[in-house]
């Protein structure tokens, strides 16, 4: 998959958003609902006087990726490495405290490990709607 397949499988299996048929937002079934300019999904959201747009990408815009997280229950954690650190998120069955230590059960095969904490949580997701 391409990073527009990728945004826009989770924009319509994650998020549950349509794609608006015309450039004419009152004719929108439901909101927020998403439009393809350039490449680029916009999403469309209705406020009591008027329509914002925006651009959703969240393989790129952290604020957008935790909208996912959010929705799926999925959990970025920063992972220790030769280079720096890393990022792993994955879609948590439990979580378990044992004095200092944390145990964290993980749904499947959904853990990822990324650069960035938005990747992982893309890609985390993308396991996550393969098994809805």
């Amino acid at each position: 998959m391409n990073e527009q397949q990728i945004v826009l499988t989770l924009a319509t299996k994650v998020m549950g958003w349509k794609e608006l048929e015309s450039i004419f937002y009152e004719e929108a079934e439901a909101f927020p609902a998403f439009y393809i300019n350039d490449g680029m999904c916009c999403v469309v959201e209705k406020q009591p006087d008027r329509y914002i747009d925006y651009v959703w990408n969240p393989l790129e815009n952290i604020n957008d990726a935790w909208r996912i997280a959010d929705k799926l229950g999925i959990c970025a954690i920063p992972q220790s490495a030769e280079d720096g650190f890393r990022w792993y998120a994955c879609d948590i069955e439990s979580v378990s405290y044992r004095g200092e230590e944390i145990s964290i059960r993980v749904k499947g095969d959904t853990g990822y490990s990324k650069d960035t904490a938005q990747e992982a949580i893309c890609y985390s997701a993308l396991e996550v709607v393969k098994t809805l």
